[in-house]
């Protein structure tokens, strides 16, 4: 996991983002080959990110409220739901999100969000993916 004091990341900081960190605990335990395609995502769009979700201990995940997958890849520190905004056509940014290493990418439908992902699920490896949420 990261250490957010000595973090190499400039555009992403639970201090700055505070959705980065789960609401309930607090802890940001994200993955770094994740922020790095946050960080791949947010230069290729030259536009800042919003998330709206990222890590999420299994207590938060669980509530209902959340819809959380039972074995979300927020809950590794794998995953952020990332708001569109700002110009940003949704398809202009999966088409950019394919491009690091984030094989899953989810498209939300009325909350306008799209969900990137770098976990490599077994069953998937070498593959793209491509979801909408129901």
């Amino acid at each position: 996991m990261i250490d957010w004091s000595t973090h190499p990341y400039p555009h992403f900081h639970p201090a700055s983002d505070p959705k980065l960190a789960c609401p309930c605990c607090g802890r940001c335990d994200m993955d770094p080959g994740q922020m790095d395609a946050m960080e791949w995502l947010r230069a290729w769009l030259d536009r800042p990110l919003i998330i709206t979700s990222g890590f999420r201990c299994p207590g938060h995940n669980a509530d209902p409220k959340v819809g959380g997958a039972k074995n979300s890849p927020h809950m590794r520190g794998l995953a952020c739901d990332i708001q569109v905004v700002g110009g940003v056509q949704r398809a202009e940014m999966v088409g950019a999100a394919f491009k690091p290493d984030s094989p899953f990418v989810g498209i939300g439908p009325a909350k306008k969000f799209v969900h990137l992902d770098t976990w490599m699920r077994p069953d998937a490896m070498h593959r793209r993916v491509l979801f909408t949420y129901d």
